[in-house]
């Protein structure tokens, strides 16, 4: 089966840490398309949201204590957007259990395939190249 997102350079920010851990939500995405692709529902597409929210979650953390640390100037207007993403991913979550699963999930594969790929190209690479500046790599 054809993964849904496929890694490449072109999604590399130079920082290690945070390369690694998209390619990890890529994963996770690829995960959830094929379990939507095998008509999976119930406790196995909850289980792939939990791990979704909770790596995204993560994440963010991450990326926010670097921002913090290194005084990062567009440390605000990035966290903002993360606010927005996780308040979009928590409402998917909520309504597993609520709608139909499967529905839930293709909404929710498409919104992360546009937002992932938008914000890694986008905000990512600008502290991308901000941390690089300041010697991490």
């Amino acid at each position: 089966m054809a993964s849904y997102m496929t890694w490449t350079d072109a999604f590399s920010i130079g920082v290690v840490q945070f390369d690694e851990e998209h390619k990890q939500l890529i994963e996770l995405v690829n995960e959830l398309h094929d379990s939507i692709c095998a008509g999976t529902t119930g406790e196995t597409l909850k289980r792939i949201y939990d791990a979704l929210v909770a790596h995204t979650v993560a994440h963010f953390d991450h990326e926010e204590e670097y921002f913090d640390a290194m005084h990062y100037p567009r440390a605000g207007q990035h966290k903002a957007m993360h606010e927005h993403l996780k308040r979009a991913l928590i409402a998917f979550h909520e309504k597993i259990g609520r709608k139909d699963s499967a529905r839930v999930a293709e909404e929710m594969l498409r919104f992360l395939g546009d937002s992932l790929g938008h914000h890694i190209h986008g905000e990512d690479k600008k502290y991308g190249a901000f941390l690089n500046q300041h010697g991490i790599a």
